[in-house]
């Protein structure tokens, strides 16, 4: 792909990802739908357009699906999604095959030999997350014989698997405020916090103290006596917040942000050490879950912060004490105490 090609694809990837589990669920069971018309009665006939301009929406729904999955700790639905992915790329350069010029003609009866070897791909991501496999011909079949008719039809099975646990888990997490998600067995201290969160992260845009990107990815998931934080735009930029073991676990590989961190989740009563991963704290309680998810909130765009403290500009107007700062974290709890 070339890089202008790369920078669209991820631009459809992160628009999809913001519809949430129930957008991308719907669309992929259009597409299951969709992919069973091509295997079916164009089983006869030329696919090519359709066939190309189908995997392209299956690869760009199914890779944010597999973000998504991840960013809420499923990882074994997240497996699933990129088998599926690593098949339908295998099916899309079989078809290329079948270029001639600028014209795509691709007879539904071609054998498909990539798709033929990457379907088992979808079988091992399908065997933890549902018990089975989702494929029907992969591996039932002689590779020669496996067409480009089966495939879709296997990797249509396959996206309707994925979008049954997708529909299982919007249903999971059907309350909502701001940028929480959270389950019926959820812990009331915990959503109470991540409300906290999300008003304080909505105070720290307003001051403009967080880079927009980052804020468009921000998501807090609860379920049970745990929950999850995004708390940032990049992959694995996340917190955990468990109060059945007492534990605050947040990932950042910037060791300036986590020592930051670590100062100000140890205001708040907590014990902590930082290593290259992050920050890890023991000592979260009911009481003060709340104000370590304050705090939380001040993690995001902290490592464009620090460096420059043109970021304040705007709060320190309305809080002039925090020109007399010398570190992050005598910054942030100015701005979360007013």
């Amino acid at each position: 792909m070339e890089l202008h090609e790369v920078m669209e694809f991820l631009e459809a990837v992160q628009k999809k990802k913001e519809e949430g589990a129930s957008g991308l669920g719907r669309e992929l069971y259009n597409l299951e739908r969709y992919g069973r018309t091509i295997a079916t009665y164009a089983r006869d006939k030329p696919v090519g357009r359709a066939l190309e301009s189908w995997l392209t929406d299956v690869l760009t729904n199914v890779y944010a699906a597999s973000a998504l999955l991840d960013e809420r700790g499923e990882k074994k639905l997240s497996r699933l999604a990129r088998g599926i992915f690593e098949f339908a790329s295998a099916l899309a350069e079989d078809i290329e095959q079948y270029r001639e010029w600028e014209l795509l003609v691709v007879p539904s009866k071609a054998p498909a030999p990539r798709a033929a070897e990457a379907c088992i791909y979808a079988d091992m991501g399908a065997r933890p997350a549902v018990g089975e496999r989702c494929t029907w011909l992969c591996g039932e079949v002689e590779k020669e014989k496996y067409t480009v008719s089966a495939a879709v039809n296997d990797l249509s099975a396959c996206i309707h698997r994925l979008a049954d646990k997708l529909a299982v888990l919007e249903k999971m997490f059907r309350h909502s405020h701001g940028k929480c998600l959270w389950s019926d067995d959820a812990d009331p201290t915990l959503v109470e916090a991540c409300k906290a969160w999300d008003e304080t992260t909505v105070k720290f845009l307003n001051n403009r103290l967080y880079d927009s990107s980052d804020y468009a990815a921000l998501r807090g998931w609860i379920r049970g006596r745990r929950a999850e934080f995004r708390v940032g735009s990049t992959p694995g930029h996340k917190t955990h917040l468990d109060l059945e073991r007492g534990r605050v676990e947040y990932y950042d590989t910037d060791r300036d942000v986590s020592e930051e961190m670590k100062k100000l989740f140890e205001e708040e009563g907590l014990k902590c050490e930082v290593t290259y991963e992050g920050c890890f704290c023991e000592g979260l309680t009911e009481e003060n879950a709340a104000r370590v998810a304050r705090v939380l909130a001040s993690a995001t765009s902290m490592d464009l912060r620090i460096p420059v403290l043109a970021w304040w500009k705007d709060a320190a107007q309305k809080i002039p004490e925090i020109r007399k700062c010398r570190d992050e974290a005598c910054r942030v709890k100015l701005k979360i105490s007013h």
